[in-house]
């Protein structure tokens, strides 16, 4: 039994439970959640220079974005793992209906260009 349970904890099985049990449900890796925040939050000159730095950035950001949304610091509302950002519901969500506004923008300011 004791095997089972260290061969659970070394493939990350026990670590991802235990994430999913404290109310985390929305997940995506590291790559993309960064990628998604980059446009989100930088312009496209800045970009190329943080694309490096994703990891100490990443935290960084979340933690400057949960301050300006003033979500509460009792209760986390995301998780950075290794390869793996988790995120509350209600986190994904605001981060997510940033993320499309911001696309519609985008795609109205290239479409108006397009027509004139």
């Amino acid at each position: 039994r004791q095997l089972v349970v260290e061969q659970l904890r070394s493939g990350g099985v026990i670590e991802a439970l235990q994430v999913q049990r404290a109310g985390f449900p929305c997940r995506n890796p590291v790559k993309t959640c960064w990628k998604d925040f980059l446009s989100l939050v930088f312009r496209s000159d800045e970009r190329k220079r943080f694309e490096a730095m994703k990891d100490a950035c990443l935290k960084e950001s979340l933690q400057q974005l949960a301050k300006e949304l003033k979500w509460p610091a009792s209760s986390p509302l995301y998780a950075i793992g290794k390869t793996t950002v988790f995120f509350k519901q209600v986190a994904y969500e605001t981060i997510e209906g940033m993320r499309i506004a911001m696309l519609a923008k985008s795609a109205k300011k290239i479409q108006g260009m397009w027509r004139v």
